[in-house]
């Protein structure tokens, strides 16, 4: 008699849902990635992938985490990762790394930002300046976002400025006429192909600390930061509001700083050049 103790291996379910984890979803091997219609404008070329709304991203989420498919998600405190079995998280910015970095999450495996290696070359005497979602998030009104941008232009005429993913162009379009970057992929991506302008702004991102970990030269990141005053839209400094009120944790615009800084530490090609940003209105 012939037995068979074979168990067939379930597929490791990468979730997808936004630019950062896609662009680190090409470090990871032998997975089944799964993409919102959204998220899969940023994901890596000839990648095999699943997408679907984000409606059914939520229920397949949960679905594969009551079955205890090995599942990888974007968070550490949502409803289908405290179902889950393996407990991964994919970095999906600079919050998920603060919780992780503070032991507020404390997934088995935990993929980091840092643990990207230099790659890309640097295009010396060149200036980018890194656009973010402000407004659209609500730490910012239209006016002080419409300032912020008008004072780093007149600062960095020469700059080219590249939109946070999901920013309105219109308006930095209309500031950084000629300037602006039009692209539809990660700025990881855009820079695997062009190379990373050596200079790089900003009030603090996640792309900061990718592309600081990616230069294969020298970097130089001039990292902004604005008053809690200057925080005038309707969130104020509270990068987070969920967790502030479910979990009273609160990630403001000062913490970004410290996780930028604590990710590129060992980082020998990079200069961080810390100043505070007076917004001219």
């Amino acid at each position: 008699m012939v037995g068979f103790s074979c168990i067939p291996t379930l597929p490791h379910l990468v979730f997808i849902e936004s630019a950062c984890p896609a662009f680190l979803s090409s470090y990871s091997k032998g997975n089944v990635f799964i993409y919102t219609n959204y998220s899969s404008q940023f994901a890596p070329d000839n990648q095999e992938m699943l997408v679907v709304s984000k409606f059914w991203m939520r229920a397949l989420k949960i679905l594969a985490a009551l079955l205890r498919f090995p599942c990888t998600f974007q968070s550490g405190y949502e409803l289908a990762y405290r179902l889950s079995k393996e407990k991964s998280v994919i970095s999906d910015g600079l919050l998920t790394e603060w919780l992780h970095q503070r032991g507020h999450i404390q997934p088995k495996f935990f993929t980091s930002v840092a643990r990207l290696k230099p790659r890309f070359s640097v295009k010396q005497d060149t200036q980018l300046i890194l656009g973010s979602n402000w407004y659209e998030f609500g730490t910012l009104t239209q006016k002080k976002y419409e300032a912020l941008l008008r004072t780093f232009n007149q600062m960095y005429p020469n700059a080219n400025y590249f939109p946070h993913p999901k920013e309105d162009r219109s308006l930095a379009r209309r500031i950084f006429e000629g300037r602006l970057i039009e692209a539809s992929e990660s700025i990881e991506f855009y820079c695997k192909k062009n190379g990373i302008p050596s200079h790089i702004i900003g009030i603090g991102s996640t792309a900061m600390a990718s592309l600081g970990m990616l230069a294969v030269s020298n970097l130089v990141i001039e990292l902004f930061t604005i008053s809690p005053d200057d925080c005038d839209g309707p969130n104020g400094d509270v990068l987070d509001p969920f967790l502030l009120k479910k979990r009273d944790l609160k990630f403001s615009l000062s913490d970004l700083s410290e996780v930028i800084k604590e990710i590129l530490k060992n980082t020998s090609p990079v200069t961080i050049k810390e100043r505070k940003l007076l917004i001219s209105d």
